[in-house]
C-alpha cells in the first residue's frame, strides 16, 4: 500500500519528477507480479483504504464486489421478475 501525501499542496507525488517516478515505481512493481494500492489520508480515515485491504487479502475482484452490490440492492429474486 502506498499513502500519497501532500495531495492538496504540491507535494511529491503531484509534481512533475515525483509524479514521472511514481509512475515509474508503480509500472516496475506491478511488471514483478505487485500489486499496488494507493490511498490517501482521507482513504485511511473513511476506512476505505481498510476495506480496500480487506477484499485484497480476501481476493475479491472488482466484478465480485459490484456483482455483489447490485444483487444486495436488489433485494431477493421472487420469480416473478
Amino acid at each position: 500500500m502506498e499513502v500519497e501525501g501532500a495531495v492538496f499542496v504540491a507535494g511529491r507525488h503531484t509534481r512533475g519528477s515525483g509524479f514521472l517516478a511514481d509512475c515509474e515505481k508503480y509500472n516496475e512493481a506491478t511488471l514483478l507480479g505487485w500489486s499496488v494500492l494507493r490511498v490517501t489520508d482521507r482513504h485511511i480515515k473513511s476506512g476505505l483504504a481498510l476495506d480496500w485491504l480487506q477484499r485484497f487479502f480476501e481476493g475479491e475482484t472488482r466484478n465480485e464486489a459490484t456483482a455483489g452490490r447490485r444483487s444486495a440492492e436488489a433485494g431477493p429474486r421472487t420469480g416473478a421478475d
